[in-house]
Protein backbone atom coordinates (compact mmCIF):
# COMPACT_ATOMS: atom_id res chain seq x y z
CA UNK A 1 0.00 0.00 0.00
CA UNK A 2 2.84 2.35 0.88
CA UNK A 3 4.40 1.58 -2.49
CA UNK A 4 1.13 2.52 -4.22
CA UNK A 5 0.91 5.84 -2.35
CA UNK A 6 4.52 6.60 -3.21
CA UNK A 7 3.89 5.87 -6.89
CA UNK A 8 0.80 8.10 -6.90
CA UNK A 9 2.78 10.87 -5.22
CA UNK A 10 5.51 10.61 -7.86
CA UNK A 11 2.87 10.74 -10.62
CA UNK A 12 1.30 13.82 -9.05
CA UNK A 13 4.68 15.51 -8.73
CA UNK A 14 5.51 14.65 -12.34
CA UNK A 15 2.18 16.12 -13.50
CA UNK A 16 2.88 19.33 -11.60
CA UNK A 17 6.36 19.55 -13.08
CA UNK A 18 5.05 18.96 -16.60
CA UNK A 19 2.37 21.62 -16.11
CA UNK A 20 4.91 24.10 -14.78
CA UNK A 21 7.23 23.23 -17.65
CA UNK A 22 4.46 23.86 -20.18
CA UNK A 23 3.67 27.28 -18.67
CA UNK A 24 7.36 28.15 -18.53
CA UNK A 25 7.83 26.94 -22.12
CA UNK A 26 4.94 29.09 -23.39
CA UNK A 27 6.30 32.09 -21.52
CA UNK A 28 9.84 31.59 -22.84
CA UNK A 29 8.51 31.13 -26.38
CA UNK A 30 6.58 34.41 -26.16
CA UNK A 31 9.68 36.17 -24.82
CA UNK A 32 11.79 34.66 -27.61
CA UNK A 33 9.34 35.87 -30.27
CA UNK A 34 9.31 39.32 -28.68
CA UNK A 35 13.11 39.40 -28.72
CA UNK A 36 13.20 38.24 -32.35
CA UNK A 37 10.76 40.99 -33.37
CA UNK A 38 12.77 43.63 -31.50
CA UNK A 39 15.93 42.36 -33.19
CA UNK A 40 14.24 42.46 -36.60
CA UNK A 41 13.06 46.04 -36.05
CA UNK A 42 16.48 47.19 -34.88
CA UNK A 43 18.21 45.70 -37.93
CA UNK A 44 15.66 47.26 -40.29
CA UNK A 45 16.06 50.60 -38.52
CA UNK A 46 19.83 50.35 -38.95
CA UNK A 47 19.40 49.54 -42.64
CA UNK A 48 17.11 52.52 -43.14
CA UNK A 49 19.62 54.82 -41.44
CA UNK A 50 22.38 53.38 -43.60
CA UNK A 51 20.44 54.09 -46.79
CA UNK A 52 19.61 57.61 -45.56
CA UNK A 53 23.20 58.44 -44.56
CA UNK A 54 24.48 57.55 -48.00
CA UNK A 55 22.48 60.47 -49.43
CA UNK A 56 22.87 63.16 -46.81
CA UNK A 57 24.53 65.43 -49.34
CA UNK A 58 21.74 64.86 -51.84
CA UNK A 59 18.80 66.41 -50.02
CA UNK A 60 15.71 66.21 -52.18
CA UNK A 61 12.91 68.76 -52.21
CA UNK A 62 10.45 65.89 -51.93
CA UNK A 63 11.80 65.28 -48.42
CA UNK A 64 9.75 68.31 -47.38
CA UNK A 65 6.69 66.10 -47.84
CA UNK A 66 7.97 63.44 -45.43
CA UNK A 67 6.61 64.99 -42.22
CA UNK A 68 3.09 65.67 -43.46
CA UNK A 69 2.79 62.40 -45.39
CA UNK A 70 3.95 60.36 -42.42
CA UNK A 71 1.53 62.26 -40.17
CA UNK A 72 -1.35 61.67 -42.59
CA UNK A 73 -0.49 57.98 -42.73
CA UNK A 74 -0.35 57.63 -38.94
CA UNK A 75 -3.60 59.54 -38.40
CA UNK A 76 -5.31 57.56 -41.14
CA UNK A 77 -4.18 54.31 -39.49
CA UNK A 78 -5.56 55.43 -36.13
CA UNK A 79 -8.84 56.43 -37.74
CA UNK A 80 -9.13 53.03 -39.37
CA UNK A 81 -8.45 51.28 -36.07
CA UNK A 82 -11.07 53.48 -34.40
CA UNK A 83 -13.56 52.61 -37.15
CA UNK A 84 -12.94 48.91 -36.50
CA UNK A 85 -13.31 49.46 -32.74
CA UNK A 86 -16.52 51.41 -33.34
CA UNK A 87 -17.92 48.65 -35.52
CA UNK A 88 -17.04 46.03 -32.90
CA UNK A 89 -18.57 48.14 -30.10
CA UNK A 90 -21.74 48.65 -32.12
CA UNK A 91 -21.96 44.91 -32.68
CA UNK A 92 -21.47 44.22 -28.97
CA UNK A 93 -24.08 46.83 -28.06
CA UNK A 94 -26.59 45.33 -30.51
CA UNK A 95 -26.03 41.88 -28.95
CA UNK A 96 -26.51 43.28 -25.44
CA UNK A 97 -29.70 45.06 -26.45
CA UNK A 98 -31.00 41.87 -28.07
CA UNK A 99 -30.22 39.96 -24.87
CA UNK A 100 -32.02 42.66 -22.86
CA UNK A 101 -35.15 42.33 -25.00
CA UNK A 102 -35.12 38.53 -24.68
CA UNK A 103 -34.61 38.86 -20.93
CA UNK A 104 -37.54 41.25 -20.61
CA UNK A 105 -39.74 38.77 -22.47
CA UNK A 106 -38.56 36.06 -20.07
CA UNK A 107 -39.40 38.29 -17.09
CA UNK A 108 -42.88 39.02 -18.48
CA UNK A 109 -43.49 35.31 -18.96
CA UNK A 110 -42.24 34.45 -15.47
CA UNK A 111 -44.40 37.15 -13.88
CA UNK A 112 -47.44 35.93 -15.80
CA UNK A 113 -46.83 32.32 -14.75
CA UNK A 114 -46.30 33.36 -11.14
CA UNK A 115 -49.53 35.38 -11.12
CA UNK A 116 -51.48 32.44 -12.53
CA UNK A 117 -49.95 30.14 -9.90
CA UNK A 118 -50.85 32.48 -7.03
CA UNK A 119 -54.42 32.73 -8.31
CA UNK A 120 -54.78 28.94 -8.47
CA UNK A 121 -53.32 28.64 -5.00
CA UNK A 122 -55.81 31.17 -3.72
CA UNK A 123 -58.77 29.27 -5.22
CA UNK A 124 -57.50 25.93 -3.96
CA UNK A 125 -57.01 27.22 -0.41
CA UNK A 126 -60.47 28.85 -0.10
CA UNK A 127 -62.37 25.72 1.06
CA UNK A 128 -61.82 23.61 4.22
CA UNK A 129 -62.19 19.88 4.91
CA UNK A 130 -65.64 20.18 6.60
CA UNK A 131 -67.28 21.91 3.70
CA UNK A 132 -65.81 19.33 1.34
CA UNK A 133 -67.24 16.46 3.55
CA UNK A 134 -70.71 18.06 3.77
CA UNK A 135 -70.64 18.55 0.09
CA UNK A 136 -70.26 14.83 -0.45
CA UNK A 137 -66.66 14.89 -1.73
CA UNK A 138 -64.26 12.00 -1.39
CA UNK A 139 -62.75 11.96 2.15
CA UNK A 140 -59.30 11.32 0.67
CA UNK A 141 -59.52 14.43 -1.46
CA UNK A 142 -58.16 16.76 1.26
CA UNK A 143 -54.93 14.77 1.34
CA UNK A 144 -54.59 15.07 -2.39
CA UNK A 145 -55.38 18.78 -2.15
CA UNK A 146 -52.77 19.22 0.54
CA UNK A 147 -50.16 17.54 -1.67
CA UNK A 148 -51.27 19.75 -4.56
CA UNK A 149 -50.92 22.87 -2.40
CA UNK A 150 -47.46 21.85 -1.26
CA UNK A 151 -46.47 21.31 -4.89
CA UNK A 152 -47.85 24.74 -5.76
CA UNK A 153 -45.89 26.32 -2.92
CA UNK A 154 -42.67 24.65 -4.02
CA UNK A 155 -43.27 25.75 -7.62
CA UNK A 156 -43.99 29.27 -6.41
CA UNK A 157 -40.70 29.41 -4.49
CA UNK A 158 -38.79 28.08 -7.50
CA UNK A 159 -40.37 30.60 -9.86
CA UNK A 160 -39.75 33.43 -7.40
CA UNK A 161 -36.11 32.37 -7.20
CA UNK A 162 -35.86 32.19 -11.02
CA UNK A 163 -37.49 35.60 -11.33
CA UNK A 164 -35.08 37.09 -8.80
CA UNK A 165 -32.09 35.72 -10.70
CA UNK A 166 -33.51 36.99 -13.99
CA UNK A 167 -34.00 40.48 -12.55
CA UNK A 168 -30.42 40.45 -11.23
CA UNK A 169 -29.20 39.43 -14.67
CA UNK A 170 -31.23 42.24 -16.21
CA UNK A 171 -29.58 44.72 -13.83
CA UNK A 172 -26.09 43.51 -14.78
CA UNK A 173 -27.02 43.60 -18.45
CA UNK A 174 -28.26 47.18 -18.10
CA UNK A 175 -24.87 48.14 -16.60
CA UNK A 176 -23.08 46.41 -19.49
CA UNK A 177 -25.23 48.28 -22.03
CA UNK A 178 -24.47 51.56 -20.26
CA UNK A 179 -20.72 50.85 -20.22
CA UNK A 180 -20.66 49.81 -23.88
CA UNK A 181 -22.66 52.91 -24.86
CA UNK A 182 -20.13 55.06 -22.99
CA UNK A 183 -17.25 53.28 -24.73
CA UNK A 184 -18.89 53.86 -28.10
CA UNK A 185 -19.39 57.55 -27.33
CA UNK A 186 -15.70 57.87 -26.40
CA UNK A 187 -14.66 56.19 -29.66
CA UNK A 188 -16.90 58.52 -31.68
CA UNK A 189 -15.48 61.57 -29.91
CA UNK A 190 -11.91 60.40 -30.51
CA UNK A 191 -12.74 59.71 -34.16
CA UNK A 192 -14.03 63.27 -34.60
CA UNK A 193 -10.81 64.62 -33.07
CA UNK A 194 -8.67 62.45 -35.34
CA UNK A 195 -10.73 63.43 -38.38
CA UNK A 196 -10.17 67.11 -37.60
CA UNK A 197 -6.45 66.43 -37.20
CA UNK A 198 -6.36 64.58 -40.53
CA UNK A 199 -8.05 67.46 -42.36
CA UNK A 200 -5.52 69.86 -40.86
CA UNK A 201 -2.60 67.65 -41.94
CA UNK A 202 -4.01 67.28 -45.45
CA UNK A 203 -4.35 71.06 -45.73
CA UNK A 204 -0.76 71.50 -44.60
CA UNK A 205 0.37 68.86 -47.10
CA UNK A 206 -1.43 70.59 -49.97
CA UNK A 207 0.24 73.88 -49.01
CA UNK A 208 3.71 72.32 -48.97
CA UNK A 209 3.07 70.47 -52.22
CA UNK A 210 1.87 73.63 -53.91
CA UNK A 211 5.07 75.46 -53.00
CA UNK A 212 7.38 72.76 -54.34
CA UNK A 213 5.26 71.26 -57.14
CA UNK A 214 7.28 72.80 -59.97
CA UNK A 215 10.60 71.69 -58.45
CA UNK A 216 9.32 68.14 -57.84
CA UNK A 217 8.09 67.88 -61.40
CA UNK A 218 11.43 68.95 -62.82
CA UNK A 219 13.34 66.59 -60.53
CA UNK A 220 11.16 63.64 -61.53
CA UNK A 221 12.14 64.33 -65.14
CA UNK A 222 15.83 64.15 -64.31
CA UNK A 223 17.48 60.88 -65.23
CA UNK A 224 19.83 61.10 -62.25
CA UNK A 225 16.94 61.59 -59.83
CA UNK A 226 15.02 58.58 -61.16
CA UNK A 227 18.09 56.38 -61.07
CA UNK A 228 18.83 57.45 -57.50
CA UNK A 229 15.27 56.46 -56.55
CA UNK A 230 15.73 53.05 -58.16
CA UNK A 231 19.11 52.54 -56.53
CA UNK A 232 17.73 53.56 -53.15
CA UNK A 233 14.90 51.02 -53.33
CA UNK A 234 17.23 48.32 -54.66
CA UNK A 235 19.65 48.83 -51.76
CA UNK A 236 16.78 48.71 -49.31
CA UNK A 237 15.27 45.49 -50.69
CA UNK A 238 18.66 43.80 -50.97
CA UNK A 239 19.38 44.72 -47.37
CA UNK A 240 15.98 43.43 -46.28
CA UNK A 241 16.58 40.21 -48.17
CA UNK A 242 19.77 39.68 -46.18
CA UNK A 243 18.03 40.46 -42.90
CA UNK A 244 15.06 38.13 -43.38
CA UNK A 245 17.12 35.28 -44.81
CA UNK A 246 17.27 32.70 -42.01
CA UNK A 247 20.82 31.47 -41.39
CA UNK A 248 21.51 27.77 -41.23
CA UNK A 249 21.58 26.48 -37.65
CA UNK A 250 25.01 26.09 -36.12
CA UNK A 251 25.65 22.46 -35.26
CA UNK A 252 27.82 21.93 -32.19
CA UNK A 253 29.65 18.64 -31.59
CA UNK A 254 27.76 16.30 -29.28
CA UNK A 255 29.21 16.01 -25.76
CA UNK A 256 31.14 12.84 -24.96
CA UNK A 257 31.02 10.77 -21.79
CA UNK A 258 34.19 9.94 -19.88
CA UNK A 259 34.95 6.66 -18.15
CA UNK A 260 33.28 7.88 -14.96
CA UNK A 261 30.05 8.46 -16.80
CA UNK A 262 30.21 12.28 -16.58
CA UNK A 263 29.76 14.44 -19.65
CA UNK A 264 32.94 16.07 -20.91
CA UNK A 265 33.47 19.07 -23.15
CA UNK A 266 33.65 18.41 -26.92
CA UNK A 267 37.04 18.41 -28.52
CA UNK A 268 36.38 21.44 -30.75
CA UNK A 269 34.97 24.23 -28.63
CA UNK A 270 33.04 27.06 -30.24
CA UNK A 271 33.19 30.67 -29.06
CA UNK A 272 31.32 31.49 -25.89
CA UNK A 273 30.33 34.92 -27.22
CA UNK A 274 26.57 35.47 -27.15
CA UNK A 275 24.93 35.01 -30.51
CA UNK A 276 22.28 37.34 -31.93
CA UNK A 277 18.77 35.91 -32.12
CA UNK A 278 17.89 34.62 -35.54
CA UNK A 279 15.36 36.52 -37.59
CA UNK A 280 12.51 34.03 -38.11
CA UNK A 281 11.76 33.24 -41.72
CA UNK A 282 8.15 33.63 -42.83
CA UNK A 283 6.35 30.38 -43.48
CA UNK A 284 3.20 30.47 -45.62
CA UNK A 285 0.15 29.08 -43.79
CA UNK A 286 -0.71 27.15 -46.96
CA UNK A 287 2.60 25.33 -46.78
CA UNK A 288 3.33 26.34 -50.40
CA UNK A 289 6.56 28.10 -51.25
CA UNK A 290 6.07 31.43 -52.97
CA UNK A 291 7.40 30.20 -56.33
CA UNK A 292 4.48 27.72 -56.44
CA UNK A 293 2.08 30.67 -56.48
CA UNK A 294 3.16 32.00 -59.88
CA UNK A 295 0.04 32.99 -61.80
CA UNK A 296 -2.06 32.75 -58.63
CA UNK A 297 -1.18 35.94 -56.75
CA UNK A 298 -4.00 38.30 -55.89
CA UNK A 299 -4.03 41.66 -57.69
CA UNK A 300 -3.12 44.27 -55.03
CA UNK A 301 -5.50 46.99 -56.23
CA UNK A 302 -8.43 47.24 -58.61
CA UNK A 303 -7.60 49.92 -61.16
CA UNK A 304 -5.96 50.60 -64.51
CA UNK A 305 -2.44 49.34 -65.17
CA UNK A 306 -1.00 52.61 -66.47
CA UNK A 307 2.64 51.48 -66.62
CA UNK A 308 3.96 47.95 -67.07
CA UNK A 309 7.16 46.24 -66.09
CA UNK A 310 9.92 46.81 -68.64
CA UNK A 311 8.13 49.60 -70.51
CA UNK A 312 10.06 52.82 -71.07
CA UNK A 313 9.26 55.66 -68.75
CA UNK A 314 7.92 58.86 -70.27
CA UNK A 315 11.11 60.62 -69.27
CA UNK A 316 13.01 58.17 -71.48
CA UNK A 317 15.70 57.79 -68.86
CA UNK A 318 14.92 54.30 -67.67
CA UNK A 319 12.29 51.55 -67.69
CA UNK A 320 9.61 50.66 -65.15
CA UNK A 321 10.81 48.08 -62.63
CA UNK A 322 7.25 47.26 -61.56
CA UNK A 323 3.63 48.20 -62.21
CA UNK A 324 1.84 51.46 -61.63
CA UNK A 325 -1.87 50.81 -61.09
CA UNK A 326 -3.87 54.01 -61.38
CA UNK A 327 -6.82 54.29 -58.95
CA UNK A 328 -8.48 57.28 -57.31
CA UNK A 329 -9.11 55.46 -54.03
CA UNK A 330 -9.21 52.02 -52.45
CA UNK A 331 -7.39 49.65 -50.14
CA UNK A 332 -4.17 47.94 -51.19
CA UNK A 333 -4.23 44.19 -50.51
CA UNK A 334 -1.38 41.77 -49.94
CA UNK A 335 -0.84 39.62 -53.04
CA UNK A 336 -0.09 36.63 -50.82
CA UNK A 337 0.38 35.76 -47.16
CA UNK A 338 3.50 37.33 -45.72
CA UNK A 339 5.09 39.42 -43.01
CA UNK A 340 5.75 43.17 -42.99
CA UNK A 341 9.49 43.91 -43.01
CA UNK A 342 9.33 47.61 -43.89
CA UNK A 343 6.65 50.25 -43.30
CA UNK A 344 7.94 53.80 -43.56
CA UNK A 345 8.43 56.79 -45.82
CA UNK A 346 11.09 56.49 -48.52
CA UNK A 347 12.22 59.22 -50.86
CA UNK A 348 10.76 58.70 -54.32
CA UNK A 349 8.16 56.18 -53.13
CA UNK A 350 6.41 57.97 -50.29
CA UNK A 351 4.71 55.79 -47.69
CA UNK A 352 6.14 52.38 -48.56
CA UNK A 353 5.35 48.92 -47.26
CA UNK A 354 7.32 45.75 -48.08
CA UNK A 355 6.27 42.17 -47.38
CA UNK A 356 8.49 39.13 -46.95
CA UNK A 357 6.93 35.96 -48.40
CA UNK A 358 9.77 33.62 -47.54
CA UNK A 359 12.25 31.90 -49.85
CA UNK A 360 13.79 35.35 -50.65
CA UNK A 361 10.65 36.79 -52.28
CA UNK A 362 9.58 40.34 -51.42
CA UNK A 363 6.66 42.46 -52.67
CA UNK A 364 6.85 46.26 -52.65
CA UNK A 365 3.87 48.67 -52.40
CA UNK A 366 4.65 52.38 -52.81
CA UNK A 367 3.03 55.84 -53.01
CA UNK A 368 0.39 54.98 -50.38
CA UNK A 369 -1.53 57.56 -48.41
CA UNK A 370 -1.90 55.41 -45.27
CA UNK A 371 0.00 52.37 -44.03
CA UNK A 372 -2.25 50.06 -42.03
CA UNK A 373 0.44 47.63 -40.87
CA UNK A 374 3.76 47.80 -39.05
CA UNK A 375 7.01 45.82 -39.08
CA UNK A 376 6.51 42.29 -37.79
CA UNK A 377 2.79 42.10 -38.60
CA UNK A 378 1.67 38.95 -40.41
CA UNK A 379 -0.88 39.35 -43.19
CA UNK A 380 -3.03 37.00 -45.23
CA UNK A 381 -3.65 37.02 -48.97
CA UNK A 382 -5.94 39.92 -49.86
CA UNK A 383 -5.73 41.55 -46.43
CA UNK A 384 -5.71 45.36 -46.59
CA UNK A 385 -2.25 46.70 -45.78
CA UNK A 386 -2.51 50.31 -47.01
CA UNK A 387 -4.73 52.95 -48.62
CA UNK A 388 -3.80 54.05 -52.12
CA UNK A 389 -2.46 57.58 -52.54
CA UNK A 390 0.07 59.82 -54.25
CA UNK A 391 2.72 60.24 -51.56
CA UNK A 392 6.34 60.88 -52.37
CA UNK A 393 5.54 63.67 -54.79
CA UNK A 394 3.83 61.39 -57.31
CA UNK A 395 1.69 63.32 -59.77
CA UNK A 396 -0.86 60.49 -60.07
CA UNK A 397 -2.91 58.70 -57.46
CA UNK A 398 -2.27 54.99 -57.56
CA UNK A 399 -0.07 52.11 -56.43
CA UNK A 400 3.50 51.40 -57.43
CA UNK A 401 4.01 47.63 -57.11
CA UNK A 402 7.16 45.53 -57.44
CA UNK A 403 7.98 41.85 -57.06
CA UNK A 404 11.56 40.94 -56.18
CA UNK A 405 13.48 37.69 -55.81
CA UNK A 406 16.92 37.81 -54.21
CA UNK A 407 16.78 41.58 -54.68
CA UNK A 408 16.12 41.40 -58.44
CA UNK A 409 12.87 42.66 -59.96
CA UNK A 410 10.46 40.29 -61.74
CA UNK A 411 7.54 41.00 -64.04
CA UNK A 412 4.51 41.10 -61.69
CA UNK A 413 1.99 40.46 -64.49
CA UNK A 414 3.40 36.96 -64.96
CA UNK A 415 2.65 36.21 -61.30
CA UNK A 416 -0.74 37.84 -60.79
CA UNK A 417 -3.90 35.84 -61.25
CA UNK A 418 -5.86 36.75 -64.37
CA UNK A 419 -9.08 35.69 -62.59
CA UNK A 420 -8.81 38.51 -60.05
CA UNK A 421 -8.63 41.16 -62.74
CA UNK A 422 -6.12 43.87 -63.46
Amino acid sequence: MKGLFAALARIGLLACLLSASAVSGASSQAERKKAELAHLKSRIEALRDEVAKSEVSRADVADQLRETEQAISETGRRLRNLAHAQHAAQGDLAKLQKQARALQQQIDTQQKQLGSLLYRQYLAGGSDALSRFLGGEDPSQPARDAYYLRALSQAKMQWLSDLRRTLEEKSKLAEAVKAKSSELADIEAESRTEQTELLSQQQKHRSVLKNIAVTIKSQRLEMSSLKRDETRLARLTQGLARIVRRPAPVRHPAPTVDSAGAPSEPASQTSNAPTEPETPAFVSPTGLSFDKLKGRLRVPLQGVVAHRFGSRRAEGATTWKGLFIRAASGDVGAVAAGRVVFADWLRGFGNLIILDHGHEYLTVYGNNETLYKGVGDSVTMGEAIAAVGSSGGNAETGLYFELRFQGQTLDPLKWLSAKSGK
